[in-house]
């Protein structure tokens, strides 16, 4: 167990530093044991640690081990299945709009809040929706075409998502849903970015939806935040010299 906590544990170069062979071996050795890759050949080292170790539940390892494996697998399934095209489109929608409402519920508010925070680090204006309501009255003073609101659903099935979508095919406003549901169709306006979870036996604690969630919505973020071309003003200068830079010394 020791040389699998070795190996999870560090990178392939470092392993292949460390056993002295070039990592190109190593890649070698784990296809020809039956792998398809090394991602694929550490997910099942992985799930051996967790069931041979047979770790007591009441253990605080066993949850650190369990966790991992959740958040590894599930992660790795939606990266199978992500339609990068689809992000693409979600991406366009968002740069080429004046306001963005950002939803969800239950858990999935949580990433919503998320998101709508990283969108105003990035100067997009954005508004976390804690109803429709908000959505549709704050909404007054732009064009449709000036609208995006992005919603977080694993499943997508509640009367607030149906009405929005809907509304969204109706007046032609931008929705971009993130959501496990495949039901759910693209349009010119609307675009749907799917994500993959793993079944919980004990789901009071959702975890897999909702770090799919959120790695979709920070992939967004940072490509449309590394593409951007940032134009300080006087006063963020002037913040940079006078506040920032003498901080430290205060």
């Amino acid at each position: 167990m020791a040389n699998i906590n070795l190996f999870l544990e560090q990178s392939m170069q470092e392993f292949a530093k460390r056993a002295d062979v070039a990592t190109s071996l190593v890649t070698h050795y784990v296809k020809k044991i039956g792998y398809k890759d090394i991602n694929h050949f550490r997910r099942t080292l992985l799930q051996a640690k967790v069931r041979e170790e047979k770790i007591a539940p009441n253990e605080l390892t066993f949850y650190v081990e369990k966790t991992n494996l959740l958040y590894f697998t599930s992660i790795e399934k939606t990266l199978r299945q992500l339609n990068i095209e689809a992000l693409d489109k979600a991406i366009s929608i968002l740069k080429k709009t004046k306001v963005t409402f950002v939803y969800g519920l239950g858990t999935s508010r949580q990433i919503a809040q998320e998101m709508q925070n990283a969108l105003l680090n990035i100067e997009f204006v954005s508004i976390l929706a804690n109803s429709i309501d908000d959505i549709v009255l704050y909404s007054q003073s732009y064009k449709y075409e000036d609208i995006s609101v992005i919603i977080f659903s694993k499943n997508l099935d509640s009367p607030e998502f149906w009405f929005l979508l809907q509304a969204a095919e109706k007046f032609r406003f931008n929705l971009i849903i993130i959501t496990q549901n495949y039901n759910i169709k693209a349009t010119d306006n609307i675009a749907v970015v799917n994500f993959a979870t793993v079944e919980q036996k004990n789901r009071r604690i959702a975890l897999t939806s909702k770090i799919n969630q959120m790695f979709i919505a920070d992939i967004i973020v940072r490509k449309i935040s590394n593409n951007k071309v940032w134009q300080p003003n006087e006063l963020y200068e002037y913040f940079s010299q006078n506040w920032k830079a003498k901080k430290g010394n205060w």
